[in-house]
């Protein structure tokens, strides 16, 4: 698996299924602006707000129509099957829950802090060492560093406006000088 970064604002997500782990999947994709639908046989927890539709019936095809990723939160492998042929017609990410095999991405643990995102993935094989491996990581960020992206993007933006580039700057010094000295981090 390759770890990459995605734009989902304003994209077409499906969550199937309506349990916690729907709910909490469905909460992180609207937490990246994207649009979500959300449908489920059963109603099992509280949605997130900002979902964009809710459906409580079966899965059927052509549920992925216009959909950029789908995450299944459902238990059902012969459902599982119906969607993961779905999406390959359309060419669709799925993320199959506890499933790695039919899963083609897998969500990663984020801690954002303004543009910074430190994102901890294992490959689907432990989400809750992904959870604390990330809460580790997120404690030893110098104080400041979403700050100093976004000064630095403005510093950055500067340089090119005058025609400038910015890969041959070295940028260490100004860091320093916007982070300070590094943290000390106890092991998790």
């Amino acid at each position: 698996m390759l770890p990459i970064a995605i734009d989902l604002a304003g994209r077409r997500c499906v969550v199937l299924g309506g349990g916690k782990v729907a709910a909490s999947k469905a909460a992180t994709l609207v937490s990246e602006g994207a649009r979500v639908a959300v449908i489920t046989e059963e109603l099992l927890a509280e949605m997130p707000a900002g979902i964009d539709s809710l459906e409580v019936r079966r899965y059927e095809s052509g549920d992925l129509d216009g959909a950029f990723l789908v995450v299944s939160a459902i238990a059902d492998p012969s459902v599982n099957d119906e969607v993961l042929a779905e999406a390959e017609r359309s060419g669709t990410w799925v993320n199959v829950v506890d499933d790695l095999e039919r899963a083609t991405v897998h969500l990663v643990a984020i801690h954002r802090e303004g543009p910074v995102a430190i994102a901890v993935s294992t490959g689907g094989s432990s989400p809750a060492l992904a959870r604390h491996l990330r809460d580790v990581i997120a404690g030893c960020l110098p104080i400041g560093a979403g700050e100093a992206a976004e000064q630095l993007a403005i510093e950055r933006s500067a340089v090119r406006s005058t025609g400038g580039s910015t890969e041959d700057i070295d940028w260490s010094g100004r860091i320093a000088e916007l982070l300070g000295p590094p943290r000390r981090c106890a092991r998790g």
